[in-house]
């Protein structure tokens, strides 16, 4: 009998044993998908999300843990994930740290809080699928490699942004358009190198200081290929430097503001392309060689105020039929035009007794009183 209540003890004994193990398990709190660290004390004290260690292909960053608020995504926070598709960052976030999202090449989509005031280098590189995203009104630098070989084909920069730093849109080669705001003061040589598939551009002073063909050149090591947009939009801006857009091949249409004065020589020659130009009101003189072998310029209007134009302006531009001379133009240099017989389309619009009259005349220009 004393054995039995001794082995019956025993069983009993064990039973307790699982039932309490069970409990404990049970009772486990869930694996945590993120990793903190904390930064600061008392009242000041907030986390940064350290590392990401979940499965999940969409998320919502916690805006707060134990009583802490998360204010920081670290650097490589969620890098190097082929999972992740989705992103959702909370209020309570104003920085996104140095590689944060790098080479998540699944990722699709991210909503970025207005409280964000700081996206660091290289955060969205080698986001192959990311194809368009909205920047936070609080960022105004755009960082170095931010959106080095992504998936971009879109992107407003907005108002708040005065600084693109070197390589910020590198081998974006799906980007099709951009504006650049003149807001943006400073923009940084190779800011868009390897932007290929570029064929809308609108730009002001900050690029034009720079140098368009340091912006965009097509690939760092060539020495500066320039890209190949099909239109241009100037938005501001005094002076174009020589050469600036020479070998533009396709483009189409380019468009001056009316504050530029100086158009430098040869800035426009040899794009074979173009077809429509909406010069400055400012402008003075037509330089040398300025839209030289522009084959298919077929019509132009020059502005009233032009004074000079010198001479291999519109050399092997064969294809024109009409240029509108306003009565101001006090000089037309020898050889600005190809000669007559090779131009029997070109009409030129002026008044009866202006100087470019005079000029056609004497040289055998066809012209029409405008």
């Amino acid at each position: 009998m004393k054995k039995m209540r001794l082995l019956a003890g025993w069983i009993l004994l064990v039973l307790l044993f699982s039932v309490f193990f069970a409990c404990e398990k049970e009772i486990d709190p869930p694996k945590e998908d993120y990793t903190y660290t904390l930064i600061g004390e008392g009242t000041d004290a907030y986390l940064a999300i350290s590392k990401y260690t979940g499965s999940k292909t969409s998320i919502t960053v916690p805006s707060q843990h134990n009583g802490f608020p998360v204010k920081t995504i670290a650097a490589h926070c969620f890098s190097y994930s082929d999972t992740i598709t989705n992103v959702t960052i909370p209020d309570s976030v104003t920085a996104i740290s140095d590689y944060a999202f790098q080479n998540c090449t699944s990722l699709v989509f991210v909503a970025i809080p207005d409280n964000v005031e700081k996206i660091g280098q290289a955060a969205f590189a080698q986001c192959t699928s990311l194809k368009t995203i909205a920047l936070p009104a609080g960022v105004t630098t755009i960082s170095e490699r931010l959106f080095d070989s992504s998936g971009l084909e879109s992107l407003e920069i907005s108002a708040a942004v005065t600084k693109i730093e070197k390589f910020a849109f590198g081998s974006c080669t799906k980007l099709k358009a951009i504006t650049i705001p003149d807001t943006v003061k400073s923009v940084a040589n190779n800011s868009f190198v390897g932007c290929t598939g570029l064929k809308d551009l609108t730009f002001g002073q900050a690029v034009l200081k720079t140098g368009f063909r340091h912006v965009f050149a097509a690939d760092e090591n060539d020495g500066g290929k320039i890209p190949q947009p099909e239109k241009i939009v100037i938005t501001s801006g005094d002076v174009l430097a020589r050469d600036t857009f020479t070998g533009c091949v396709n483009l189409k249409e380019i468009v001056f503001p009316d504050t530029m004065s100086e158009i430098g020589e040869m800035a426009l020659m040899s794009c074979v392309s173009l077809q429509e130009v909406h010069l400055p009101a400012s402008l003075k003189v037509l330089r040398e060689s300025v839209f030289q072998n522009c084959e298919s310029l077929e019509k132009l209007t020059l502005p009233e105020g032009l004074i000079s134009i010198e001479i291999f302006s519109f050399s092997g531009c064969y294809a024109l039929k009409e240029v509108v001379v306003p009565a101001t133009v006090t000089s037309v240099e020898y050889l600005a035009f190809e000669e007559p017989s090779l131009l029997k389309s070109l009409v030129f619009l002026c008044e009866e007794n202006s100087v470019m009259a005079s000029f056609a005349k004497e040289h055998g220009y066809i012209y029409k009183t405008a």
